[in-house]
């Protein structure tokens, strides 16, 4: 397929829907000349469903009789697309000169018999809204319609990628509940409404834009599935239809642009929670309250204690036989003792005033006398200055590194506890100290009570300790003396006084073993003395036995000489007596 436009003289009629005139006033026989095409781009991008465009620029020179188009086609796309480029003509401009024309040949020259040409530019705008994700190839072809001559521009290409779109995402993607028909709601509305039947009227409508990570908005191309748990039924339209939705059914599946989905009653009472999903992806939850007649009223109070001159903002809310949430109506609130505490309703608030020390029972009822459906609970009103200020904690001993509770306790003059409330100055600026460094939260000067209570947490050091806590008394105190609040406790560790025990045992034993080993060394001296004097003596003895020996040895040869010379006296005589 192909969609052609072409450009033509202004003065004349369009040759085409989307053509455009080319304007020239030279003689019927001329031809075109120097013709171009061009496109903006080469390439562009996109997401499915997402228009781009390209702009194709033609230009030429010749008469009113001369015409050139565009076509474009196809040349290649993703399968199962079926998207195609449309072409819309866009404008251009003329400029008359005055040539000779002489054959195809477009010669300048100041003839003054020669008609003038013109020189005509235009462009043509190719869109595509691609369907399917991947690349598309498209071809725009030039052509000369009218007046001849040799076609001198060629066809240019194309080409875009289109990328599919993001799928939509609970995170990126907004529910909100409104109230009724209404479909503006920024943020969930709380919908309790008449369990009556209705299939006309809805009691609430959720307004659904699907969007993906990039928070494009998907609402014309997502299929809404919707199904509702518990009481109710529902209906799906698009947001400008929504007030003329009925109930359909309690599960649906819109077609693609529907986004607003009704709530409807149908006579059972409870809690009705909606399901909204694309395909397996839960995009949202919502929940709607159906709800019989009134039962019962619950009162929420605030605060514990309500200061002389103070408020409480007490919330009344109501619930059926089946004890499903319901509107409270009209109600009445009454104090049994108003010089203690007084009441006025705001909307589905209560507001209790506090008058003078004491109780008093609030009465909420349907009625201002012999209510039929009602409640009570007592509030209890105490003074704003503090009277008597006491710290204490949990225990008295505590193991290293243990969880520690401190409480400050503030009681009026009148030893009832003072109202709820900060109490900016408690104590002195200082707040409370420790003589042990601490982890965690010790009071400071300000001071925000509870039923006349405020509660610290610390943690006990690691070592053995005796441990004080001090803090003087603030201006929010009546005390005119501003005297001193402590609290102490002790800190044991048996495991770190054993460790400490074995320690000095380890030293004791190593000093032992150093004295021992001092003696040891002396000995050890004294010994080395020993042998050295042994070894002396030795040695000393050994040169005795050397020197005896060689007396021995000389008394030896002069026994020797002795007896050699007695013997030979002994021969001389023998032979002087033989003869």
């Amino acid at each position: 397929m192909s969609t052609k436009t072409t450009i033509k003289r202004v003065a004349l009629v369009a040759v085409a829907a989307m053509g455009f005139g080319l304007l020239s006033v030279a003689p019927s026989s001329a031809i075109s000349q120097a013709d171009t095409l061009t496109a903006s781009v080469a390439s562009s991008s996109t997401t499915v469903g997402v228009a781009t465009t390209v702009v194709l620029n033609q230009s030429f020179i010749g008469t009113s009789a001369d015409s050139l188009s565009v076509t474009a086609s196809v040349v290649s796309s993703p399968a199962t697309s079926v998207a195609l480029p449309v072409l819309t003509a866009g404008g251009g401009t003329s400029v008359n000169t005055t040539p000779v024309i002489s054959g195809s040949n477009l010669i300048s020259s100041s003839n003054a018999n020669a008609a003038a040409l013109t020189y005509t530019t235009g462009y043509t705008t190719a869109t595509l809204t691609p369907t399917v994700a991947g690349t598309y190839v498209i071809k725009f072809t030039p052509a000369i319609i009218a007046g001849g001559g040799t076609l001198n521009a060629v066809a240019v290409t194309w080409t875009v990628t289109v990328a599919a779109v993001g799928a939509a995402t609970a995170a990126d993607s907004t529910s909100f509940l409104n109230a009724g028909e209404a479909t503006s709601a920024t943020s969930d509305a709380t919908v309790v409404a008449s369990k009556a039947i209705n299939s006309t009227a809805q009691a609430a409508t959720i307004v659904v834009t699907p969007k993906n990570a990039a928070l494009t908005d998907l609402t014309s191309t997502s299929i809404l599935s919707v199904s509702i748990a518990g009481p109710g039924s529902l209906g799906i339209s698009t947001v400008g239809n929504a007030a003329a939705q009925t109930a359909t059914g309690r599960a649906l599946t819109g077609i693609a642009g529907q986004n607003a989905i009704g709530v409807f009653s149908d006579g059972t009472s409870g809690v009705a929670t909606i399901t909204v999903a694309i395909g397996t992806t839960i995009i949202s939850t919502e929940t709607v309250t159906f709800s019989g007649d009134l039962a019962s009223f619950t009162a929420t109070p605030v605060k514990t204690v309500i200061g002389i001159g103070s408020t409480d903002t007490v919330a009344i809310t109501g619930k059926d036989a089946a004890g499903v949430a319901a509107s409270v109506g009209t109600y009445y609130a009454t104090s049994a003792t108003p010089a203690v505490a007084t009441v006025a309703i705001s909307g589905t608030n209560v507001i209790v005033t506090g008058v003078a020390v004491g109780t008093s029972v609030i009465t909420i009822g349907n009625a201002a006398t012999s209510p039929t459906i009602s409640t009570t609970f007592t509030v209890t009103v105490g003074k704003t200055t503090i009277g008597t200020l006491t710290m204490s904690t949990d225990k008295t001993t505590y193991a290293a590194g243990e969880k520690v509770t401190l409480t400050v306790s503030a009681k009026g003059s009148d030893g009832t506890a003072v109202g709820d409330g900060t109490y900016a100055t408690t104590f002195s600026s200082t707040g409370v100290t420790s003589n042990i460094a601490l982890t965690g939260t010790l009071p400071g000067a300000s001071v925000v009570f509870a039923g006349g209570v405020a509660t610290y947490t610390v943690y006990a050091p690691v070592a053995t300790a005796s441990v004080t806590l001090t803090g003087t008394e603030g201006a929010s105190t009546d005390s005119t003396t501003k005297g001193t609040v402590t609290v102490s406790f002790d800190v044991t560790n048996p495991g770190s006084d054993a460790a400490t025990d074995a320690a000095n045992a380890a030293t004791d034993a190593a000093n032992y073993a150093a004295d021992a080993a001092d003696a040891a060394t002396t000995a050890a001296q004294e010994a080395t003395a020993a042998a050295v004097a042994a070894q002396e003596s030795a040695d000393a003895a050994t040169a005795a036995v050397v020197a005896l020996g060689l007396r021995v040895d000389t008394l030896l040869a002069s026994v020797r000489a002795q007896l050699t010379s007695l013997s030979n006296l002994l021969v001389r005589i023998i032979k002087k007596t033989k003869a």
